[in-house]
């Protein structure tokens, strides 16, 4: 669990120097419990299932975790 919040606040800060502005992309089943973990540090983190993207939405991917 350390090693996942740690790549993610690393990941992150690492991008938003860039200007970036990343979203955490993950599965529908386990959104809302990568939610309630990653809310605890980042709590303006945007994260999205991949059901909630329109099928025609172009993604950049920016990184992996």
């Amino acid at each position: 669990m350390q090693r996942f919040i740690s790549s993610v606040r690393q990941t992150f800060d690492r991008f938003a120097v860039m200007g970036e502005s990343p979203v955490l992309l993950v599965s529908p089943a386990i959104r809302p419990y990568v939610r309630s973990i990653i809310e605890r540090f980042r709590p303006a983190t945007t994260i999205l299932s991949q059901s909630e993207i329109h099928p025609k939405a172009k993604i950049r991917t920016l990184g992996q975790i």
